[in-house]
């Protein structure tokens, strides 16, 4: 039994690297249930929709949400978890009661717009994703994208990859 906050490091880290198990182990360590904070909650459904246990995921997310705290992430994984299960009402709810965060947030406008893209809703979709656009340019989002200044070993190798298409004539 170890520390939450040493948990919750622990599971974030194994979820970057794609141990999701590992994640979901650290988990079940924690003593007692309420222990378990909204940002565990949240790393526990990240590792359960890694495991494709999308049941599991979503319920760990709403339980992120149901602490009355939003976090934008647990919004992002129970968004995507819905997407792809197309459960179109449970998005809807979703969005009507996260609204401000969804539209705050460029990957929740982007599930949005690709869960309107899937329902064939066209001007949905245009929509949303110039609304993601606009806030992108907005939050200057794109400055903070590519690391700058930019490192000479990857000046090389772009450089070189360039070549390699222009010697086969792709470019």
């Amino acid at each position: 039994q170890g520390s939450p906050q040493a948990i919750l490091q622990m599971m974030r880290c194994m979820n970057k690297l794609g141990d999701y198990y590992t994640a979901i182990g650290m988990g079940r360590e924690l003593a007692t249930p309420e222990t378990v904070s909204p940002e565990i909650h949240t790393e526990l459904g990240t590792a359960y929709a890694g495991v494709d246990d999308a049941v599991r995921a979503e319920a760990e997310f709403r339980s992120a949400l149901a602490s009355g705290q939003k976090p934008v992430t647990a919004i992002q994984g129970l968004a995507a978890i819905l997407a792809d299960t197309r459960n179109t009402a449970g998005l809807a709810e979703l969005e009507r009661t996260c609204h401000a965060e969804m539209h705050g947030d460029i990957e929740c406008l982007a599930i949005l717009g690709k869960a309107a893209l899937a329902r064939r809703d066209l001007e949905g979709a245009a929509r949303l994703f110039e609304e993601s656009q606009s806030l992108a340019i907005r939050q200057r989002t794109a400055l903070h994208m590519v690391s700058w200044p930019v490192t000479e070993p990857r000046i090389r190798h772009d450089y070189e990859q360039l070549e390699l298409l222009a010697q086969r004539g792709l470019l």
